[in-house]
């Protein structure tokens, strides 16, 4: 994988920022059972490569601007996960790994865009806050 990580990335950007609900929840998937493997390989003592905190820094920007993307359909089906529920996840499982490192740029995501008059842009900056309430220090 080490090889085609670069790619890997470039790819799963590209699609995370896609217009369908699905292929973006798709993107933010891989992101997530990779964040979720390396948290269990650590907790576990066995060897990690270090993929996520290599690219921590873009990952974020990348969650960040998935909250962002909110399709909301009258008659939408709520167990449809979408780009925002997605990546949501995502950043709740990345706090767990890389802990305070997720701070600076979720609290300053939230603090740019919690008095927005958007609510689109509010409820990002709320979901962010949300999702980083474990793993970082209290």
């Amino acid at each position: 994988m080490q090889h085609y990580f670069t790619k890997i990335c470039e790819a799963t950007a590209a699609l995370a920022k896609h217009s369908s609900p699905i292929v973006g929840a798709q993107a933010y998937e891989y992101w997530t059972t990779l964040v979720e493997d390396e948290t269990e390989r650590t907790l576990k003592g066995v060897e990690c490569l270090g993929y996520i905190r290599s690219c921590s820094e873009n990952l974020i920007q990348l969650i960040l601007e998935g909250l962002c993307i909110i399709n909301f359909e009258e008659d939408d089906d709520d167990e449809d996960w979408g780009h925002a529920l997605s990546a949501a996840c995502c950043l709740q499982k990345l706090a767990l790994l890389i802990k305070n490192d997720v701070m600076a740029k979720v609290i300053t995501f939230a603090s740019a865009n919690i008095t927005q008059p958007n609510w689109k842009m509010k409820y990002a900056a709320l979901i962010a806050l949300g999702s980083i309430t474990d793993g970082p220090d209290k």
